[in-house]
């Protein structure tokens, strides 16, 4: 083949190749919104592709051609094209993109990515699954199609639909029908005006309401259980004590009956546990500071009773005055931990620490009976649908699950609040039998039960570490000269890394660049107590400098091969 018609056939290759890579960029660009774009175009294969075959075809030209000063400028285009697409790869593999978010006063040294992940975990095998790069639009709905495999298991768990923020995320129980899941209840909790359903797990954590703790604890045979009824302090129905303390030491609380009035003084009680020992040194009951802050009464009428303890709990020994008709408040002396409130009476005082200090446990039996303790204390024994009554509680127990799991349902639809991305799965093994189909909130451990071991799926958004620290001192928001729309919003910031520290004002046409990082202000939001969090968008483009050196190699080129045609005609005679 001649040299013109080599040079005619790849003339027509590269044109070949760049009418095909324009058509996609000008469909893509005319009739798919960007983030579809980028996935279904940009981020496809066959794209990808035609550039490494564009690559490979522009190195092989360049070596077959026989090298010549006059050809000079025609080769620092193809080398310039080889370094933008090595560029583009680059940053096709490696370009990280996500959010920082900063409190006003606080710190901050790692972001999140923009991507959403899926994590398996089942005996010894664990697998994970990126989805970010399926997702082109991340706030709508979108299905997908990606699938993860644990191998040894023959689990393959395939994600099939994306959420953002849905309307509404509702945990729900799921019977297991092989007794591979926990016992588990649901009741009905009444404070007050407020009622509420709450359902728990045995052995599983615990659910706050309106001060409340509630749990769980155990279900046990019928003997075990009678036993454990022995073992509570009082039985049902026992009249609740004028003076008591409620009695807080590393998680556990007791409620500790007092005789009353000055027969309080002497009197000592063991914690359960060993938790330690608390007696009482005196009581007042009209608390007054006299001359030289001695403790006076100013009446023999229990106006403001007051009583001085002594705790011996930990090896340390803590003395403090108490007192039964004031609001409850944190008291400094008292080791880490620990709480102790004195309740006289049932006033709003006594209302507000019992909730503030009520634990809530329930124990199940085998037929049918469940105990329920509040602060350490029985009181009562019901069966389904019966209702039990403390101070300021009214509870019942209206189901009960031999066998189940927690698992959840989406209400799709926008949310004005931010509940996260959730992603639904569908587990099957191998490959034909579907076992499970789950929804899987962000942050949230869902557990499916298998023969050998739970199936535990998480649906997280991953973090990177900047390698600098980010602390927000200030924010400001500029508005237009004569009204309030805002023309810019500046973060103040101090970035401390590698020994160094400097400040820093981020604004959206400032961005802040640093160990390969680029942060510039996105969005911001105001909290309750009028403190700012600023948000910030983070990028880091590993291509950016061959882009740059591509470029100027084609231009270069471009303005030097007519200059070296021209001037070999001149030379020719």
């Amino acid at each position: 083949m001649s040299k013109r018609a080599l040079s005619s056939a790849s003339n027509l290759i590269t044109t070949l190749f760049l009418i095909i890579i324009a058509a996609a960029v000008a469909y893509a660009a005319t009739a798919l919104p960007y983030g579809k774009a980028m996935v279904l175009i940009y981020r496809s294969w066959w794209f990808v592709a035609i550039w490494v075959v564009l690559a490979l075809y522009l190195i092989f030209c360049s070596v077959a051609s026989k090298p010549s000063v006059h050809r000079a400028g025609l080769l620092a285009m193809h080398l310039g094209f080889v370094i933008l697409i090595a560029g583009g790869l680059l940053t096709y593999r490696g370009a990280i993109r996500g959010t920082l978010e900063v409190e006003e006063g606080q710190s901050a040294s790692s972001f999140s990515l923009d991507d959403l992940h899926v994590s398996a975990a089942t005996g010894n095998e664990k697998a994970e699954l990126a989805l970010g790069s399926l997702l082109y639009d991340e706030d709508s709905p979108q299905q997908i199609s990606a699938s993860m495999r644990l191998p040894k298991s023959g689990l393959v768990i395939t994600a099939e639909k994306y959420v953002p923020d849905p309307q509404e995320v509702l945990p729900t129980v799921a019977e297991v029908v092989d007794g591979l899941g926990r016992q588990a209840l649901e009741l009905s909790a009444e404070v007050g005006d407020k009622t509420t359903q709450i359902v728990l797990f045995a052995c599983g954590e615990e659910e706050s309401f309106r001060g409340y703790k509630f749990r769980f604890s155990e279900f046990l045979n019928e003997g075990a259980y009678q036993q454990r009824i022995i073992s509570l302090p009082r039985s049902a129905g026992a009249p609740q004590p004028r003076e008591r303390l409620i009695v807080t030491v590393d998680g556990n609380t007791e409620t500790v009956a007092l005789p009353g009035g000055s027969a309080n003084v002497g009197f000592s009680h063991t914690l359960m546990d060993g938790c330690g020992e608390i007696e009482v040194l005196a009581y007042v009951p009209d608390f007054e500071l006299g001359p030289g802050r001695s403790v006076r009464s100013r009446s023999q009428e229990p106006n403001n009773p007051a009583i001085e303890v002594q705790l011996e709990s930990g090896g340390s020994s803590t003395r403090l005055w108490l007192f039964g008709k004031s609001k409850p408040f944190h008291r400094l002396n008292l080791p880490e931990g620990t709480k102790i409130d004195y309740l006289f009476g049932a006033g709003e005082q006594a209302e507000m620490v019992s909730k503030m200090a009520s634990s809530v446990e329930l124990t199940a039996s085998t037929d049918g009976l469940f105990a329920v303790v509040v602060a350490g204390v029985l009181v009562g024994q019901v069966r389904l649908g019966q209702r039990v009554e403390a101070e300021g509680l009214s509870l019942s127990v209206d189901k009960f699950w031999p066998s189940a799991r927690r698992t959840f349902d989406v209400v799709e639809g926008r949310s004005r609040k931010k509940t996260g991305k959730c992603v639904s799965v569908v587990i099957r093994r191998d490959s034909e039998q579907v076992i499970a189909r789950e929804w899987l909130p962000e942050g949230e451990a869902v557990q499916v039960p298998l023969a050998k071991a739970p199936l535990v799926l998480t649906a997280f958004v991953p973090t990177q570490d900047l390698g600098f620290q980010v602390f927000l001192k200030g924010f400001e928001t500029k508005t237009y000269p004569g009204s309030r729309i805002p023309s810019a919003y500046v973060s103040e910031v101090e970035v401390t890394g590698a020994g160094e520290a400097e400040i820093r004002f981020v604004s959206p046409n400032n961005p802040l660049s640093r160990n390969g990082y680029t942060l510039y202000q996105s969005a911001y939001d105001r909290m309750e107590d009028g403190s700012y969090v600023s948000i910030f968008g983070v990028s880091s483009d590993p291509g950016r400098f061959e882009f740059y050196l591509g470029s100027a190699l084609v231009v270069l080129g471009l303005i030097a091969q007519p200059l070296l045609r021209r001037r070999r005609r001149s030379q020719q005679p």
